[in-house]
């Protein structure tokens, strides 16, 4: 005799919002992000991003360095009056010292270079959104879960 299990839809608990103007890295975000409690939206736009970061609730931020718009270090500055708690992560093809130094004065998460190891990526989303958690906590940061559905 044959049971049918329902399968159980687990809502989505964490918010990542990937930026980048390259259509196949963000393809490639969604579909290497291995957990299901997370939900990875993509922006081809550092103002897009930037738009939805003023609407929306986020944990993490990762953003390529060299985009046409603008570069992942304004959005980062950009990012960081509207949303002061959120963990940056920045993605380079361009993995020089300077880019390496800039990226910590930015006060970066991480640092992803291409072609990415998405072992290591999906260990340093885990620690963003941990990271992430723990600095709302710690500033007493709430938010409308009414108002915005996540």
């Amino acid at each position: 005799m044959w049971f049918f299990t329902p399968k159980i839809r687990m809502e989505k608990l964490y918010r990542i919002m990937v930026v980048d103007d390259e259509p196949e890295i963000l393809e490639l975000f969604q579909l290497h992000i291995k957990r299901e409690d997370i939900d990875v939206i993509t922006f081809s736009s550092p103002n897009a991003a930037l738009a939805a970061l003023r609407k929306e609730y986020w944990d993490v931020l990762v953003t390529d360095i060299m985009m046409p718009e603008m570069d992942g270090f304004s959005l980062i500055h950009h990012a960081a009056h509207i949303e002061q708690k959120i963990p940056c992560i920045v993605i380079t093809a361009y993995g020089t010292d300077e880019v390496l130094k800039k990226a910590l004065e930015s006060d970066c998460f991480g640092y992803l270079h291409k072609p990415f190891d998405w072992n290591y990526v999906n260990l340093l989303v885990d620690k963003a959104i941990k990271a992430s958690r723990r600095l709302r906590r710690q500033s007493g940061k709430t938010w409308n879960l009414q108002a915005k559905k996540y």
